[in-house]
């Protein structure tokens, strides 16, 4: 059951830099881990966006491509980004970085908004933001948050 109303940004535009390369193109089980965040993408929306910074993203991946609005403001910019860019209300953020990730997380997260707050998602390490669900009337104050450079 895909969500009409949503949109899923997949933010892939960390430096990588203790990765050592980017993390996008690593392989786990004999694929990208961009494809398995594009395959969970589109069990949420037909909406999709990808956010990366890497001059070098492979192109022939098909979807809208962003660079971050405001340069080097980490997951948080990447955000900004996909909510200045989504034509519907709600965005599902997806990480680069979690393979196993299942669209039932997302699902419970749609189910658990309220009004138009944002809903993160919590794991035994805490809140892991770029888990979460955001309304498009964030926007301006994640760009305030970012320019005041509170990035957590």
């Amino acid at each position: 059951m895909k969500i009409k109303e949503s949109s899923a940004a997949i933010i892939a535009g960390g430096e990588s830099r203790r990765f050592g390369s980017p993390k996008y193109m690593a392989k786990f089980r004999g694929k990208m881990l961009i494809e398995y965040s594009i395959q969970l993408a589109q069990n949420l929306t037909d909406q999709l966006l990808l956010i990366a910074n890497d001059p070098e993203f492979e192109t022939t991946l098909k979807l809208p491509l962003f660079s971050d609005l405001i340069p080097n403001k980490g997951p948080l910019g990447g955000i900004l980004t996909a909510l200045t860019k989504i034509q519907s209300d709600w965005l599902f953020v997806l990480p680069v970085d979690m393979p196993l990730l299942q669209p039932d997380i997302y699902f419970k997260l749609w189910q658990n908004r309220i009004d138009a707050r944002p809903v993160v998602a919590r794991s035994s390490k805490g809140i892991e933001s770029m888990v979460s669900l955001w309304h498009r009337s964030h926007q301006s104050f994640i760009e305030k948050l970012i320019r005041q450079d509170q990035l957590k």
